[in-house]
């Protein structure tokens, strides 16, 4: 399931987002401008994976900001970062806005563009660099496997990506 997830993170993210913005411009719309600040928060702790983040850059979102301050760009992801990118984004995921976002896309390709477009922006939303999220996401169920917590969460988090297209 993740690599099918981290083969869609780069094949499909690009045409959700000219997806997107063409319908906000036929629809009059405009899609959200997200400005970061240069350089990293002075209360970053020191750990290497602080210490190696870099800010985020000016960037177009559909659905969510990303975190202030620093993206997490190499090491591993923490338990707390995991579980809160898991949880958060299984709620996100089937959440009203989303599923209604996903409905109106004309096919299930379209949709699964969305979804993951929203995968990815929710790893930004919680501090975690897209790219190098995809990456990690890979390694989760062997990183944890004896973490009934972390597999628990990871779980809801595909089944959520699984609903939310279908």
């Amino acid at each position: 399931a993740f690599e099918c997830f981290t083969l869609a993170c780069r094949l499909s993210v690009h045409r959700a987002l000219h997806l997107d913005a063409d319908l906000a411009r036929s629809e009059g719309m405009e899609t959200s401008t997200v400005s970061q600040p240069s350089q990293p928060s002075k209360s970053v702790t020191s750990s290497p994976a602080a210490r190696s983040a870099k800010p985020a850059k000016s960037k177009k979102t559909l659905f969510f900001e990303p975190a202030e301050g620093p993206l997490q760009q190499e090491g591993e992801l923490s338990r707390q970062s995991l579980l809160r990118f898991c949880d958060g984004a299984a709620a996100a995921l089937l959440s009203p806005r989303m599923l209604s976002a996903m409905a109106a896309t004309a096919t299930v390709a379209e949709a699964g563009a969305l979804c993951v477009c929203a995968q990815r922006e929710f790893l930004e939303r919680v501090g975690i660099e897209e790219e190098f999220g995809c990456r990690r996401l890979g390694a989760v169920k062997r990183r944890f496997e004896g973490d009934d917590e972390v597999m628990q969460a990871f779980d809801r988090f595909v089944g959520a990506c699984r609903l939310s297209v279908h």
